[in-house]
């Protein structure tokens, strides 16, 4: 599973290795899972899923990677 196509709720997203892609689809799954108080686990995110460090239900690890650029 990635951030872009989560499994059905209630399950939590989990991204692992994610490398990114459009930044408004990643824009309007962030939205998306605002509304719904999805709760999201950040393993390892490469791109726009650092969106979700703005989720207010969001997981992040001590050994969890973020890249940006």
């Amino acid at each position: 599973m990635s951030y872009l196509n989560p499994p059905p709720a209630p399950a939590p997203v989990i991204v692992t290795k994610d490398v990114g892609g459009l930044v408004r689809d990643y824009e309007a799954q962030t939205k998306y899972y605002r509304e719904t108080d999805r709760e999201v686990r950040v393993h390892e995110c490469h791109s726009a899923c650092t969106l979700a460090l703005s989720l207010p239900n969001v997981c992040v690890y001590p050994d969890s990677i973020f890249k940006f650029h």
